[in-house]
């Protein structure tokens, strides 16, 4: 699949320190996704590919105005394992490149947490925060590995599994941990 597309964005955010920030993007963006599966709906051989980048510039009340590239790439990979055994294992990154003093839409960041993300945290909530607020971050990475077994034989899309996630959005890849 392939989307090529122009995006123009705005952002009001109000955070509780009663600052508001209106930030402002125009951007040239291309999406392709690769997929290889036995299936779309329970696949367990194979693997997906998402890469997406934009390019644009950035404008905001808060900070300096100036171009972006944003970058990122979702690959999932499927693993039979025996008779019954399915193994899945994905790793997310992403990244802005801008200089720190240009802020861009709180749309155009990352967030983490969910469940296609790190399961067992609240949807997009492992992000970066300001002053109490949760904000996108301008670097992602996340990862997970999966094992997973039919709980009855009779119906084998109805799984049992035992996974682990990690990963989070920050604002600099220093502030990773």
């Amino acid at each position: 699949e392939r989307l090529v597309f122009i995006e123009g964005l705005r952002s009001r955010q109000s955070v509780r320190s009663g600052t508001v920030s209106d930030a402002r993007a125009v951007s040239a963006n291309v999406h392709l996704v690769l997929r290889r599966l036995d299936s779309l709906l329970l696949p367990t051989r194979g693997y997906s590919m998402s890469l997406q980048t934009g390019a644009g510039h950035a404008s905001s009340n808060i900070g300096d105005n100036g171009p972006y590239v944003r970058l990122y790439g979702r690959l999932t990979g499927y693993l039979p394992l025996g008779s019954s055994w399915y193994a899945s294992a994905r790793v997310e990154v992403g990244h802005i490149l801008k200089r720190d003093s240009v802020v861009v839409p709180d749309a155009l960041g990352f967030r983490a947490g969910g469940d296609e993300s790190v399961r067992g945290y609240g949807y997009r909530t492992l992000a970066p925060s300001l002053n109490g607020s949760i904000v996108s971050g301008n670097s992602l990475l996340t990862l997970s590995a999966e094992l997973a077994h039919p709980i009855v034989a009779s119906m084998p899309a109805v799984q049992g599994a035992v996974f682990v996630d990690a990963g989070r959005a920050v604002d600099r890849w220093a502030d990773y941990q």
